[in-house]
């Protein structure tokens, strides 16, 4: 099992899911007089399993305090949210219901435009609000410069050091 919140296997997991109610599918048709939908039954059923991992993936509440934040935010928005194949409609929501209420009110106009364009714009207007990655990019530097003096035989102060230079390449890195 990988790190990750319960519900959020790896995509091998929903197939055999759908593999597994696609099998049973004939039998409870039998069994309960369904008939056969017109469409793709893999492709809904694909659908129905990740709407329900999305809304049982745990997402990190946004307040909005730093660009910090943002980064790290939208880094795990996208990982648990953004992959899934889930309607625009439902992602929006998440993505509403993943922020503080103050964000929420800023965010929650966009539910009345088309599912696509709203999710889409409330994603532009966190990303022009709290996403400057310069101005990111200098706050994580001006953070090392200032932090506090490290002498070379201070190993804990070291380690701290290096932590925070790791945490800085990792940053640098998500930046898309």
């Amino acid at each position: 099992m990988t790190g990750r919140p319960k519900g959020h296997e790896e995509s091998t997991d929903n197939d055999e899911d759908v593999q597994r109610v696609e099998m049973e599918l004939p039998e409870r048709r039998e069994k309960y007089g369904g008939k056969e939908e017109s469409g793709s039954t893999s492709t809904s059923l694909k659908g129905m399993l990740s709407s329900y991992h999305m809304q049982n993936a745990r997402i990190p509440t946004f307040k909005g305090e730093s660009r910090g934040e943002y980064w790290d935010y939208m880094n795990s928005f996208k990982r648990y949210v953004g992959t899934f194949t889930a309607p625009d409609s439902e992602k929006l929501q998440m993505l509403i219901h993943s922020c503080s209420s103050n964000i929420r009110n800023v965010l929650n106009p966009f539910t009345r435009m088309k599912s696509s364009e709203g999710y889409r714009k409330a994603l532009s207007i966190l990303k022009d609000r709290y996403g400057d990655e310069d101005a990111h990019i200098e706050e994580l530097l001006m953070n090392l410069i200032n932090g506090p003096p490290v002498k070379i035989t201070n190993g804990e102060g070291l380690q701290d050091l290096a932590d925070e230079l790791q945490a800085c390449i990792c940053s640098f890195e998500s930046m898309d």
